[in-house]
């Protein structure tokens, strides 16, 4: 079992991590109006946003050791959490637009 305590100065790191990305994720993926290509130039942007925010700012709080295995490490880690927050994104985003079709043909044949 493991009993390696954490400090507590973690947290506030963890939330600086997610301030940062936050603001970044606002300004470079909150736009509706993008199209296909722009959408998908702007996820390539954001990743690569997202991969320098937390690369940078987790070895200044020496969460990692600043060597090519370790940035590999955790350039997968932040790959893996980012593919999954985005296929949930994506699911959660489809079924709203199934529930949305549903209704407008519901409505369609009831006029």
């Amino acid at each position: 079992m493991l009993t390696e305590k954490i400090d507590l100065m973690i947290l506030p790191q963890i939330l600086a991590v997610g301030l940062v990305t936050g603001l970044g994720t606002k300004f470079i993926l909150d736009k509706d109006d993008a199209g296909r290509r722009e959408g998908w130039i702007r996820h390539c942007i954001h990743f690569v946003f997202i991969c320098a925010a937390v690369l940078g700012l987790g070895a200044w709080f020496g969460w990692y050791s600043f060597s090519l295995p370790g940035v590999i490490l955790m350039m997968l880690s932040i790959l893996a959490v980012y593919a999954v927050t985005y296929f949930i994104n994506y699911y959660q985003s489809k079924q709203l637009a199934d529930k949305v079709n549903e209704k407008l043909e519901q409505m369609n044949r009831e006029e």
